[in-house]
């Protein structure tokens, strides 16, 4: 499973500091960020890493965001294909509806839509009466609706909507849905899609050949790796940054894990593919 458009990719390497800080300091937002880290990692097809930071720091109950941890389930579920990312998409809107959270209800509600559930999604969203006070969750609404019913002029009005807002992951999915409602008629709703799909790609930088590959690691995981690539003794590099010797050796770790390299023989090799000079 690719990337869903390049969107989350790109936020994989802010989402991991924010997550390697909130383990380390006061961890307030500690949910949020394992969530949203496992669900970016879910969406480029990195399940296994995914299900990973969601074992090492489950939500609790203190999230700000209800159904936060069910919505990154779901996201894992499928990645790897599993039925049950719709129930747990609608478990996690059922967590939203209990404490009122009406933007995040809509927004699982879209996801069990997205996740092949779309009929019942929409039901569910009339049957509820979800009073759609922003201009997101409206626009969430009427794309869940569209995509249940397969109107390709409803669908092309979803993807104008999200375009408007900005989410051009959105816009760009509906306007496919569009596109393939319209058939291959020559009308000027189905050149419009096309035209949104295509315009998307451009600016979500779709992963194509030449693109620059993306930093899977944190601020200070780059420091310590460039460090050691260059010889550092973690002693030196623990100096250098004021930090422990402990902390350097668990960057380290980290930095293999992740570069899938054993030792630092293949470090500098690993950040020069990655466009980074050691």
């Amino acid at each position: 499973m690719g990337c869903y458009f390049g969107f989350h990719q790109l936020a994989i390497a802010p989402l991991r500091e924010a997550f390697a800080q909130q383990r380390v300091r006061e961890g307030l937002l500690r949910s949020e960020a394992s969530s949203l880290l496992a669900i970016a990692l879910a969406a480029c097809g990195q399940k296994d890493e995914a299900e990973r930071v969601l074992s090492e720091a489950p939500p609790d109950r203190l999230a700000l965001y209800s159904g936060l941890g069910s919505a990154a389930e779901a996201a894992i579920a499928a990645a790897a294909g599993r039925p049950a990312a719709v129930e747990l998409s609608f478990r996690a809107a059922d967590e939203a509806h209990a404490a009122g959270a009406v933007i995040s209800e809509v927004a699982y509600l879209a996801d069990a839509g997205r996740y092949g559930a779309a009929v019942a999604a929409a039901a569910r969203l009339d049957r509820v009466g979800l009073d759609f006070n922003t201009p997101l969750t409206s626009a969430r609404a009427a794309g869940l609706r569209a995509r249940a019913n397969g109107d390709g002029k409803a669908l092309l009005d979803a993807a104008e909507r999200h375009l408007e807002l900005g989410f051009m992951r959105g816009a760009k999915e509906y306007a496919d849905l569009a596109a393939a409602a319209l058939g291959r008629s020559k009308s000027s709703a189905r050149s419009r899609a096309q035209l949104i799909a295509k315009e998307m790609v451009t600016r979500l930088h779709e992963s194509t050949p030449g693109s620059a590959p993306v930093v899977p690691l944190t601020r200070r995981e780059l420091e310590v790796a460039s460090l050691a690539a260059k010889g550092m003794a973690d002693r030196d590099i623990a100096t250098v940054l004021h930090v422990s010797v402990r902390t350097v050796e668990s960057h380290v770790a980290a930095t293999y894990r992740k570069l899938d390299i054993r030792s630092r023989n293949g470090l500098r090799g690993a950040l020069t593919a990655l466009g980074i000079s050691a």
